[in-house]
């Protein structure tokens, strides 16, 4: 699918306005998420995979609610690391949250790495994506509050 040339510099010039945004607003901090307990931080590489994976509108602008997203996606499951061998990092979890964006319904899922540093876990925000196929299958979505 061909996107119009006009339409692709609006949505460039919008993705670098919420990343500068999400630079000012997140970057560096962390948010103490209430479904895992766990404090994720936002660090300089989840922003940038938003942004490299961030085509459509709706994605640029659901990193403005990151702060919102971080604090209240609910904890689903977690799994290992078996994309690369990174020892400091051996997992992942997953959240889910629902939000509005543009009059449209969509679930987040939100991936955050685990950070080995000694005997302590550091939560690393990775990146997060729409989904709205969740939407008809959000009954059956089985949420926990404990990891």
């Amino acid at each position: 699918m061909k996107i119009d040339p006009e339409e692709y510099k609006r949505l460039k010039q919008l993705k670098m306005e919420c990343l500068e945004y999400a630079e000012t607003n997140f970057r560096g901090k962390s948010f103490k998420n209430i479904s895992s307990g766990h404090d994720i931080q936002v660090s300089k590489k989840g922003l940038n995979e938003w942004f490299s994976k961030s085509k459509s509108e709706e994605q640029i602008l659901s990193i403005k609610s990151l702060d919102t997203i971080l604090i209240n996606a609910v904890y689903s499951h977690s799994s290992e690391n078996t994309k690369n061998q990174e020892k400091n990092a051996p997992t992942y979890e997953y959240y889910y949250y629902p939000i509005t964006l543009n009059n449209s319904f969509y679930t987040i899922i939100m991936t955050v790495r685990i950070i080995k540093e000694g005997n302590d876990d550091k939560f690393i925000y990775y990146h997060h994506y729409l989904d709205n196929v969740y939407i008809k299958k959000r009954a059956t979505l089985k949420y926990t509050s404990q990891p």
